[in-house]
């Protein structure tokens, strides 16, 4: 009975000894050292912060950056026993030495821990995918940061049993980073084609607006041609109206004597000659159109005093919309002194002229230049024009 008592204390002792020292495991302090390798730095600040969180899950204690304690320890920490002490030296049971090698979607962690309880050292090589780093760190430190040490894990942790899921795990990260480029690639041209529709129906709409603005302004001008066209054509003609073919008219002009005899003989009006009378006139448009015959008397004052007696024709052009005529006119007559010999004498008259109409039946009108030749009085050349207001009835 006493030896079963014993027995059963001894085992009830070990079973406590056994639970403390996980208990012991579960809370050691880790002397975790800034990783090294050719990862850039802030990769190497991510991986660190990474370690630190994975370990804190497992209940260990992190000593990291400026709070570690190097001692003589100058470089990075190879040996077992420089391990130790720099474990020691800082209160801790662990120190841990990583080093990462980024590759695409994952990197490769070789991760040297060194135990100073026992003066072990042990070396794990791995590869960590992005896409499930925090599950692989606490896989791999909670097997690698124990004091039983890594045993048959350390053959599932580089790959050896687990050498299919870790291939599975690639595979999966590969095609998910496919799709995710092919979706990329989809949004991409989606957008670009969506750009280009956009692009394209805002160029039609500019060209049809473009289009629409050119057919009304072609429009309107055509319309203002086809309006100053009909304008022009429904122009006033001159002498036009059939029921007022007759014209009155009184006249007024002047001239100066271009030719005459030496000397041109007593005269108190020197070198001019100024007239005032009245023209009869009847239009023709259907002879010509504009056409018109007149005929009339003038009194002429100045170098010499006479009557004029003529007859003649006029035609006019209508080159406007408005009632403004241009033409010239032509007149035969005789020339009959009143004055000195009373020579008669042979007149021929021709003047460029233009017919304006202010108001309904009146007509204003002006011949300039209007070129003389009197064969009286030894010959005498003119040159000169005239105004005349006249009425048609």
């Amino acid at each position: 009975m006493t030896r079963a008592m014993t027995h059963a204390a001894a085992l009830l002792c070990a079973l406590f000894a056994a639970f403390v020292s996980a208990a012991t495991a579960r809370a050691d302090v880790v002397v975790l050292l800034p990783p090294v390798g050719n990862a850039d730095d802030l990769r190497r600040g991510d991986l660190e912060e990474a370690l630190t969180v994975a370990l804190r899950a497992a209940g260990h204690t992190v000593i990291a950056g400026n709070a570690i304690r190097r001692g003589a320890l100058a470089g990075e920490p190879r040996t077992a026993e420089e391990l130790a002490s720099l474990a020691q030296g800082n209160g801790a049971a662990w120190a841990l030495v990583s080093e990462a090698h980024p590759l695409r979607g994952q990197y490769r962690l070789l991760l040297r821990a060194g135990y100073a309880p026992l003066r072990r050292v042990e070396e794990l090589d791995v590869l960590v995918l992005d896409a499930d780093e925090a599950a692989r760190l606490r896989d791999v430190l909670g097997c690698l940061v124990r004091p039983a040490g890594l045993g048959e894990d350390a053959l599932r942790l580089t790959g050896g049993e687990d050498a299919a899921a870790v291939e599975q795990r690639e595979r999966e990260a590969r095609e998910q980073a496919e799709r995710e480029q092919a979706a990329r690639e989809a949004a991409e041209r989606e957008r670009a084609e969506r750009e280009a529709a956009e692009r394209a129906r805002a160029e039609a709409e500019a060209a049809q607006a473009r289009a629409e603005f050119e057919r009304r302004e072609a429009e309107r001008a055509q319309a203002e041609r086809d309006r100053l066209a009909a304008e022009f054509d429904a122009r006033e003609r001159y002498a036009d109206d059939a029921e007022h073919r007759w014209l009155a008219q009184l006249s007024l002009g002047g001239a100066g004597l271009m030719a005459y005899p030496d000397p041109p003989g007593p005269s108190p009006g020197g070198g001019f000659l100024g007239s005032f009378g009245a023209r009869v006139g009847y239009a023709l448009p259907q002879v010509v159109r504009g056409f018109e015959v007149r005929g009339g008397l003038e009194a002429v004052f100045g170098v010499a005093s006479a009557l004029e007696l003529f007859a003649g024709a006029a035609w006019f052009a209508s080159p406007f919309s408005f009632p403004l005529h241009i033409g010239g006119s032509a007149e035969l007559g005789g020339f009959f002194n009143t004055s000195g010999a009373r020579e008669p004498g042979l007149l021929l008259r021709a003047s460029l002229v233009a017919a304006w109409r202010p108001a309904p039946r009146l007509y204003v009108e002006a011949a300039f230049p209007t070129f003389q030749v009197i064969s009286s009085a030894g010959g005498l050349v003119t040159l000169g024009g005239a105004a005349r207001i006249g009425y048609r009835f």
